[in-house]
C-alpha cells in the first residue's frame, strides 16, 4: 500500500511526522513525504540544505520530495503569510509532477498553518478523485492563530473558516489528536462516524534511563532539584510564567530551572528572566540527548497560556514526559489538563506563578519514592494510551479500511 504523507515541516525540524513516516514504513507501507525546505524554528535554511526548485532525499526508504518556500517563522504577518502561501502553491502547482498520484492513501499531518492540507486535495483531484485523505489535525484553525498571538481581520477568519470545512468535507476521515477537538470538527458539519481519536506518541527513544552525573555535571544540573521545561520557547507556552515561579522561588537554594529549546520567543525570555539567578537557558537540543535531559530532572514542566482552544488540546510533549516516568507539574486546562490528572501528574491554573510555585513545592517535599511511584504510574499510563505500536496500528486499520 502507497501512503503520501503532505507536511509543511520535516525533519532535521523537530516534529514528530518524520517518525510517523518511518513508523508507516515499519508498518509495510510504502511511504513518500511532500514537504518544505527545513527552517522552523528560526526561519532560515538549515545548513546542507540550500533552496532549490526541488530536492529529493531518500532516508530508511522514505522518498522524501521538498518544495521551495519563502523561510520565515517570524511574528510579522506579511512574512508568515509569505511563508504559508509559498509552501501551498509549490506544493499544488510542483509537487503533482515529483510525487505523482499513484497512492492508495494521502495523510495530510496538518500542524500550522491549515493551508498544507490544500496540495492534499490538488493531489487527489488529478487522480481522479481516486485517492481517500485522511487529515489528521494537530492545531485547530482559526483559532490557533489568536491563541499564539497573531491578530487577523474578521474576514480572513472567515476565509480560513471556509477553507477548513473545505479540507475536512475532502476528508475520508478527519483524525484529532485531542478528544476535545471533535465539538470543533463538527461545527463544520462533519459526521460525527467520519471523526476519530488518534492521539500522538513519544518516539521509542523516550525511555526511562539512569541519570548520568559526568553529564549532569556538564550540563550545570547536578545536585539540587531541577525543574526542566523542553520544547518551544513560542507565544502560546506562556513561559512567562514559568519565569515568574522561579522568581519566587528564589528562596529556595536549591531549586533550578533549566529551560530546553527555541522559538519565536527565546531571546525575549531570556531578556524578561535578567536578574532571575535560579533559571538557565539551554536553547534547541539534538532529540536523541532529551531522555539524557530528563533523566536529570525532578520535574518537568508544561504549560500553555488560558486559551479557549488550548483547553481542547494535548500538547504533544506530554507523551514524551509520561514515556520518561519523571513527575510532571502543568500550567494546563481541559484534555491536557485531564490527562496530566489521570497520569499522576500535578496540574494547576495556567498563568498563575503562584499556583505553579505551590505545586512544585509540593512535588519537592515528597520523598523519592512517592516520586519514583509518580513516575512509574506515568509510564504505565503512557503504555495503555500513547505507545507507538498502539497508535501505529490503529493508523494501520484506518488507512487499509479505506481499501476494503
Amino acid at each position: 500500500m502507497k501512503v503520501l504523507i503532505v507536511c509543511q515541516y520535516y525533519p532535521p525540524e523537530p516534529f514528530r511526522v518524520g517518525d510517523l513516516a518511518q513508523g508507516l514504513q515499519e508498518q509495510g507501507f510504502e511511504v513518500t513525504v511532500l514537504t518544505g525546505f527545513p527552517n522552523y524554528p528560526h526561519g532560515k535554511l538549515y545548513s546542507g540544505y540550500p533552496l532549490r526548485f526541488f530536492r529529493r532525499d531518500v532516508h530508511q526508504g522514505v522518498v522524501i520530495w521538498r518544495v521551495p518556500l519563502f523561510p520565515n517563522t517570524s511574528f510579522d504577518k506579511l512574512q508568515r503569510v509569505l511563508n504559508y502561501v509559498s509552501f501551498f502553491l509549490s506544493a499544488s502547482l510542483i509537487g503533482p509532477f515529483l510525487v505523482g498520484s499513484k497512492y492508495d492513501a494521502i495523510l495530510t499531518f496538518q500542524l500550522s498553518p491549515i493551508s498544507m492540507g490544500i496540495p492534499s486535495v490538488v493531489i487527489r483531484a488529478l487522480s481522479g478523485f481516486r485517492i481517500p485523505i485522511y487529515h489528521w489535525i494537530q492545531d485547530i484553525w482559526p483559532e490557533s492563530l489568536a491563541a499564539s498571538g497573531l491578530q487577523v481581520s474578521p474576514q480572513i477568519t472567515k476565509a480560513i473558516r471556509r477553507l477548513a470545512g473545505f479540507l475536512y468535507h475532502h476528508s475520508a476521515k478527519v483524525l484529532i489528536q485531542s478528544q476535545g477537538f471533535e465539538s470543533r470538527i463538527l461545527e463544520y458539519g462533519v459526521a460525527k462516524d467520519r471523526i476519530e481519536y488518534v492521539p500522538n506518541w513519544a518516539e521509542d527513544l523516550y525511555q526511562p534511563i539512569e541519570s548520568n552525573s559526568e553529564f549532569a555535571q556538564k550540563e550545570s544540573m547536578s545536585g539540587g532539584f531541577q525543574v526542566v521545561f523542553a520544547g518551544n520557547t513560542g507565544a502560546a507556552q506562556g513561559l512567562e510564567t514559568i519565569i515568574d515561579t522561579a522568581r519566587l522561588l528564589q528562596n529556595y537554594a536549591d531549586i533550578q530551572f533549566v529551560i530546553i529549546g527555541d522559538g519565536a520567543n527565546f531571546q525575549q525570555l531570556k531578556d524578561y528572566a535578567k536578574g532571575v539567578s535560579n533559571i538557565i537557558f539551554k536553547g534547541r537540543k539534538p532529540l536523541e540527548s532529551m531522555p539524557m535531559y530528563f533523566s536529570i530532572a525532578d520535574v518537568l514542566l508544561v504549560h500553555l497560556r488560558r486559551d479557549p482552544l488550548f483547553a481542547l488540546t494535548i500538547p504533544s510533549k506530554i507523551q514524551s514526559y509520561l514515556a520518561c516516568g519523571r513527575v510532571i507539574v502543568a500550567g494546563l486546562e481541559g484534555s491536557g489538563k485531564d490527562v496530566v490528572d489521570s497520569s499522576g501528574g500535578i496540574t494547576c491554573e495556567p498563568e498563575n506563578p503562584e499556583a505553579m510555585r505551590d505545586a512544585i513545592v509540593h512535588v519537592y517535599k515528597m520523598s523519592i519514592n512517592e516520586r519514583q511511584a509518580i513516575g512509574q504510574k506515568a509510564i504505565t499510563y503512557y503504555k495503555a494510551h500513547f505507545s507507538r505500536s498502539r497508535i501505529l496500528g490503529q493508523l494501520k486499520q484506518i488507512l487499509t479500511r479505506g481499501l476494503l
